[in-house]
């Protein structure tokens, strides 16, 4: 059975095979448990993160705008009102 393929299996083989069945999962078989013939649970590989490396990441932000920030700071209080009163002192 290929990795990634959907399995269906009954309860009483989870039980069964236990240990075999999480190995199969941690390399990426999925499973559906059944019991009284009805779907009851499915057994999935848990999404593991994945890191870029320092010079991949770097590489990605090669291209990207270099940060002005007195420009920056200049748009931000130029949108917002920097003067005057404190909002619950203003009549």
């Amino acid at each position: 059975m290929a990795e990634g393929e959907l399995r269906t299996i009954t309860q009483r083989e989870l039980h069964d095979d236990l240990a075999a069945i999480l190995e199969d999962v941690q390399r990426g078989r999925s499973y559906v448990v059944t019991r009284n013939d009805s779907p009851a649970a499915r057994l999935v590989p848990v999404e593991r993160p994945t890191f870029t490396s320092r010079a991949d990441a770097m590489r990605a932000f090669a291209t990207s705008p270099v940060l002005d920030a007195p420009a920056l700071r200049a748009d931000l209080d130029a949108a917002i009102d920097q003067g005057g009163a404190a909002l619950w002192d203003r009549q």
